[in-house]
């Protein structure tokens, strides 16, 4: 009875290490999924102005480290017509990310100098990413206003003088390329 519970321990052991040996290389397709950006968006404190920038860390961080930024589009809420808009884009869109970063944080692209709130979209070696981004020298200091309806997000809306917290259609879904 002896050898064949020393068996069965052994067994069950082997087994538990296999499995746990090979869980990840099962899902070769998952790999590049839950990578995070190394861009992001930078809003200077004062004005309020904007402006893409490589996170150093993230950077350094990375496999595979990514080398081609391309923006994909840039667009704006307008708060009287409760829709987004397109912004007309005519700086460089493809950027290759300078392999000397350090400490130092590269600025890609400046978003213009208009208060508002933006939706982004830009790839990092076509990798797709995306974020709001708050232009303005004004932000709510709460966004907590409830469930927000189907198709719309709750967020901060920067005005000329002030910022107000509503509910705007979901970008991810109404800004199309």
């Amino acid at each position: 009875m002896i050898p064949s519970l020393w068996t069965s321990l052994i067994f069950s052991f082997g087994l538990a290490i296999l499995v746990a040996a090979s869980g990840p290389q099962q899902r070769p397709d998952n790999l590049n999924k839950d990578v995070e950006p190394v861009v992001y968006v930078r809003r200077e404190p004062p004005s309020g102005s904007c402006s893409l920038r490589v996170n150093s860390f993230r950077w350094q961080q990375a496999a595979p480290k990514p080398k081609v930024f391309k923006l994909i589009s840039l667009w704006r809420y307008d708060p009287d017509m409760n829709k987004w808009v397109k912004e007309r884009w005519n700086d460089a869109t493809s950027i290759t990310v300078q392999a000397h970063l350090s400490q130092t944080e590269q600025t890609l692209v400046a978003l213009p100098a208009k208060i508002g709130l933006f939706w982004v979209k830009w790839s990092e070696d076509e990798r797709p990413a995306s974020s709001l981004a708050f232009s303005g020298p004004v932000l709510c200091e709460d966004i907590d206003i409830g469930e927000p309806p189907n198709g719309e997000i709750a967020t901060c809306v920067p005005l000329a003088a002030s910022a107000v917290a509503k509910f705007v259609p979901d970008p991810r879904t109404h800004c199309r390329d």
